[in-house]
């Protein structure tokens, strides 16, 4: 269904002005086109929709967009994956993701992600392990990717739900 149900996330890619939303409860990714020509309140259906069974998207949590490579990657609290969709500016309908970053063994519940794609760097915040993963060569990342983990009592982390990384430090 193209119609928001329980959205959880957004990114815009501000070079091809367009609006990826995680929709939850319809096991997909919205995609709004030209959404700096939006004004008031507006209701439009959406430009494209990434879903069905070969997409692999199970209740998206979070989506974060690297516009210079056009890649999409979709955080599913459904499977504890985290999808990579290449030539995203493109992506419509029931296509499977180019990689998966497979969290199993460590990832628990993970709720948010945020994309350094100058340092190739994709952050995982997982609310239930209290921890923060930090993927490095997150572009070709696939699988049981390289990562570190940031967890344990001096990090304060309680059920992490949301993240941003001051990338200008």
């Amino acid at each position: 269904s193209s119609s928001l149900n329980s959205p959880r996330g957004l990114t815009v890619d501000l070079t091809r002005r367009t609006l990826y939303v995680a929709n939850n409860g319809g096991h997909s990714v919205l995609v709004f086109k030209n959404v700096d020509e939006l004004t008031g309140s507006v209701t439009v259906a959406p430009d494209a929709e990434i879903g069905g069974v070969a997409t692999g998207i199970n209740a998206p949590a979070a989506v974060a967009i690297d516009s210079e490579r056009d890649l999409l990657y979709v955080l599913n609290q459904g499977t504890t994956e985290i999808l990579i969709f290449e030539q995203a500016s493109t992506q419509n309908g029931n296509s499977a993701p180019a990689r998966i970053i497979s969290g199993d063994g460590f990832m628990q519940t993970p709720s948010a992600i945020f994309l350094d794609p100058e340092s190739d760097l994709l952050y995982v915040a997982d609310k239930g392990s209290n921890a923060i993963y930090v993927f490095t060569g997150a572009s070709e990342a696939e699988g049981q990717a390289n990562h570190k983990t940031l967890s344990g009592n001096n990090t304060a982390l309680n059920q992490p739900t949301a993240l941003f990384v001051d990338t200008t430090q």
